[in-house]
């Protein structure tokens, strides 16, 4: 905290408050270098209020002079660090160092600019993305988490710069909001406000936040119809797509699973049975979803941090011993992955993306790899009247609200509505 020059401790015990209606006073730090006097003066200068020295120039540095639990002290900045330049900046910051004091949230750190430095958004927000860095680094986040936490940052601090965290508030946040709505869709925009508030609840825990953490203000996202495609379409696409390249693929239309996790699945994980193709379900192999790839860097987590054995049926048990055989003929088996491209490297997802686009094309079919994969399977099972659940558990969603999504494609569930007794038949002949 800056301590004001000698001089104003000589200052008349009676120097005017001005406009002050409790304790604390404005002083100027500054004698007119003209007339050689302080600027004792309240007064008007260009329509605004202003301490005014013998000549009627304005001060431009000024002083807040109060005392706090029998401690006399002077603020000369704000808590941004600004210099208080005019009088009226002043008095507001006087106004806010009052409400402080009445809510019992006042703290003098918050003016000393060597203090205050750490907790400006620029500052603050890169030692949070130090921290997210760290724990990537210990394996806790993904490499991919830790990319949109960078890009997340980059746009706190070109709204909050210079802005003490400590002041962002509900009000700070809903202008944000409209801020990036301007530029990016409601779906990125209730992503970015989100990790903010991850941000502001570490500040928080690590008891660097005094106030309470402010709500993320509401941002409509209009809803995305799933698009998905049945099991005959599946089958006809997984046929354009060259021989090699099909275990990947089967695995996907077959289990559900994340690209990610189909790229990551290691031998290591899959559990054939005591006889092959056994009848009895309860013979069946397994295989175990417990890595994925965040990005290319490996993962020994799933998203969920859950560990999901699968049952192996006769019909894939089938695809992956023909499979290894293959890879077993071409030496690409030492690599420990079940599938890899023909370079005998785990498969990049843009890879996959190409050729599932390609066997779309020759089918006549447009639809991505996720929504033909995944959230094909998602709503087969939907329609199929299996239990939410295991739906999410076997597909890997932790939360089984998910399932909700997909319910909203199946139009089956809705049939009886418009059937039977409920169907008006339409006039065929005009009246008279």
């Amino acid at each position: 905290m800056e301590v004001a020059p000698d001089f104003l401790g000589a200052l008349p015990e009676n120097l005017p408050s001005w406009g002050l209606s409790m304790a604390g006073r404005i002083l100027s730090k500054q004698r007119c270098r003209t007339c050689g006097l302080g600027y004792l003066t309240l007064g008007r200068y260009q329509g605004r209020d202003a301490l005014l020295c013998g000549c009627g120039h304005p001060a431009t540095r000024h002083l807040i002079r109060f005392k706090y639990k029998g401690q006399e002290l002077n603020i000369t900045k704000d808590r941004q660090g600004r210099p208080l330049t005019t009088f009226d900046h002043a008095q507001r910051e006087l106004e806010g160092i009052r409400r402080e004091i009445d809510q019992h949230t006042f703290d003098p750190v918050n003016y000393s600019p060597s203090k205050l430095k750490p907790f400006l958004a620029e500052h603050y927000f890169q030692s949070w993305l130090d921290n997210q860095r760290e724990l990537c680094d210990l394996g806790e986040i993904a490499p991919a988490t830790l990319n949109s936490r960078k890009a997340h940052v980059r746009r706190w601090i070109a709204f909050f710069e210079g802005t003490d965290i400590r002041d962002i508030y509900y009000g700070r946040m809903e202008d944000f909001r409209n801020h990036l709505l301007k530029v990016y869709s409601p779906q990125t925009v209730q992503v970015v406000l989100s990790a903010l508030k991850t941000c502001l609840r570490w500040a928080k825990r690590r008891q660097e936040l005094p106030g309470d953490v402010p709500d993320v203000p509401p941002v409509k996202v209009n809803p995305v119809p799933i698009e998905w495609i049945d099991e005959e379409t599946q089958e006809k696409i997984l046929a354009e797509i060259p021989v090699y390249h099909r275990p990947i693929f089967h695995f996907l239309v077959t289990y559900g699973r994340r690209v990610s996790e189909a790229r990551a699945l290691k031998w290591d994980c899959v559990k054939y049975p005591a006889r092959p193709y056994p009848e009895d379900p309860q013979e069946w192999g397994s295989i175990m979803i417990r890595r994925t790839f965040s990005g290319n860097s490996l993962m020994e987590r799933t998203k969920g941090r859950t560990l999901t054995p699968l049952p192996l049926p006769p019909h894939f048990e089938a695809v992956l011993r023909n499979h290894e055989s293959v890879l077993r003929r071409t030496g690409r088996l030492a690599t420990g992955f079940v599938f890899v491209n023909q370079n005998g490297r785990p498969y990049q997802a843009a890879q996959l993306r190409r050729v599932w686009a390609m066997a779309c094309e020759l089918v006549g079919v447009k639809i991505t790899l996720k929504n033909g994969t995944r959230h094909s399977w998602f709503t087969q099972r939907v329609r199929e009247g299996h239990p939410d659940g295991i739906i999410s558990e076997a597909g890997g969603h932790a939360d089984t609200r998910m399932i909700q999504r997909y319910k909203g494609a199946d139009t089956t569930r809705l049939i009886r509505l418009y059937t039977g007794k409920n169907v008006i038949p339409f006039p065929s002949q005009d009246k008279g």
